[in-house]
């Protein structure tokens, strides 16, 4: 693979750099395709479980970052789309990510129509027919030739769960299909900081947090208790100079000491 296959945009921002720029590869569709990539060459080897007449069948897109870092550095997707199915299908991860301290953001999923010339625009729509989407809004962040971006808002966060699939309906026009967002849920510091948004683990999120900090309070509460105790009764021993009876002989030595 060479500058030849990139975009314009993403060759002239290649030529604005001396040194040797470094790239991450990946195949974008999450669909089974008939090819492997290396993620650091951007080589393409075919999968030799499907013979070349199946491998013929597809067809190869350069998706490239639309600009390169400080670092010189950018990342490029490739997908690899079957001619013979030309419906719109998400394009790269169909994980979505919810920030639970800034319910406004989230991050995008993207979608793109292979027959993009036969509808301008491809449509994304919450399917009604699920309970998921319930006070949950699909937003359309963007859309164009082709291609839509789309997020997800609540104003009640105990709706949103980790792991939960919110299914989505994508039409252009033409051919319709039914896919699953996967939701991911962070903490994140600042409007729009994925880069310092980290994850989650628990359902609803909210509310799984304040599980754990309860049961993480009885837990100290219950060991400082004990620990207390056994320190009490050391220091009670130490200045009488004496054992006290444990509960299990207290009557026993009760009994002793008024017949003596």
């Amino acid at each position: 693979m060479n500058r030849s296959h990139f975009p314009q945009g993403f060759r002239r921002s290649l030529g604005s750099y001396k040194k040797l720029n470094l790239f991450g590869y990946s195949i974008g569709n999450s669909e089974e395709v008939p090819f492997d990539i290396d993620s650091q060459t951007g080589q393409l080897t075919t999968n030799r479980r499907l013979d070349f007449e199946a491998q013929e069948n597809y067809k190869i897109e350069i998706v490239a970052s639309p600009s390169i870092g400080p670092a010189g550095s950018g990342i490029v997707e490739i997908n690899i789309i079957d001619k013979n199915d030309m419906k719109p299908r998400p394009s790269g991860s169909m994980t979505i990510t919810y920030c639970v301290n800034n319910p406004s953001w989230s991050s995008n999923v993207n979608f793109t129509d292979p027959d993009y010339r036969a509808s301008p625009k491809i449509d994304v729509r919450q399917n009604s027919r699920s309970s998921a989407w319930n006070g949950i809004e699909l937003v359309l962040i963007e859309s164009g030739a082709g291609w839509a971006t789309v997020s997800i808002r609540t104003n009640d966060e105990s709706r949103i769960a980790a792991g939960m699939k919110l299914p989505v309906t994508i039409s252009d026009g033409k051919f319709e299909e039914v896919y699953d967002l996967t939701v991911s849920t962070c903490s994140c510091n600042g409007k729009d900081s994925i880069a310092t948004c980290s994850a989650i683990a628990g359902s609803p999120p909210m509310k799984a947090q304040l599980a754990v900090a309860v049961i993480v309070a009885v837990a100290f509460s219950l060991v400082t208790i004990i620990i207390f105790t056994a320190w009490r009764k050391r220091r009670i021993q130490k200045q009488f100079n004496c054992e006290l009876p444990s509960i299990e002989n207290f009557d026993d030595d009760i009994r002793e000491n008024i017949v003596s």
